[in-house]
């Protein structure tokens, strides 16, 4: 039984009268606090009804102490009204903003033209026209990348090969014009699509999924990160 009803903290102004009530009737002896200058021993006093969230309040007390920019409308404002409108202030503060400047420089790109015509083009499969946007070095890149992180954060090798690689890809390409309303809908042998199911276990597809990379990320500098915040 609460001595606050269902109420975990008492309105401010409205029970005031109530709380004196209780403290009057309270059998709790304080003449022993009152000229005890040792703080550490004295026991807590607040009833365990008073349940605070005090990892809410530490957060809206980090905030207010890192920026003090951050203005409060209100001392009655809820915590929770207040801390939702904290963290909007700040996501808004370290949002990304463009701006034109005029240091911008050109890659110097040279183009040596088409090397093939429509003719030529015509007796191609469809592995020719994928390799002429992805060639195996970026494939290469993201097997060596992705079996270095799994290594670093599960301790063993994931064994994943430049063949897996673009079967991986080739399967999302499948799914993607498919558009099943269930990812794992493409195994299961009445909702199957052979060419998937066939190509690439389920639980394969998912584990090279949950940690494809393609760039290491160690090898990149605390200094390089700051300078390219799309990193």
């Amino acid at each position: 039984m609460t001595i606050f009803g269902r109420y975990k903290v008492l309105p401010l102004g409205e029970d005031d009268e109530r709380l004196l009530q209780l403290l009057e009737d309270s059998d709790l002896d304080f003449s022993e606090y009152e000229d005890d200058g040792n703080i550490e021993e004295t026991e807590e006093l607040v009833p365990e009804e008073l349940d605070f969230d005090m990892e809410e309040i530490q957060d809206v007390a980090d905030v207010l102490e890192s920026d003090d920019s951050v203005s409060i409308n209100s001392d009655d404002e809820p915590l929770s009204e207040l801390k939702k409108r904290l963290d909007a202030e700040k996501v808004a503060k370290k949002r990304m903003c463009w701006e034109k400047t005029d240091g911008f420089v050109s890659p110097n790109i040279k183009f040596a033209g088409n090397r093939n015509s429509s003719q030529d083009r015509r007796e191609w499969k469809i592995k020719a026209y994928t390799n002429m946007y992805f060639d195996d070095a970026v494939f290469e890149n993201i097997c060596n990348c992705t079996n270095v992180r799994y290594l670093q954060e599960k301790g063993k090798p994931i064994n994943l090969t430049v063949s897996e690689v673009k079967k991986f890809f080739g399967i999302s390409i499948l799914i993607s014009c498919l558009k099943y309303p269930q990812l794992r809908m493409y195994w299961p042998h009445l909702t199957k699509v052979n060419i998937i199911s066939n190509s690439m276990t389920r639980d394969r597809f998912f584990q090279i999924r949950a940690n494809l990379k393609v760039i290491i990320d160690n090898d990149v500098s605390e200094d390089e990160r700051k300078v390219d915040r799309l990193f």
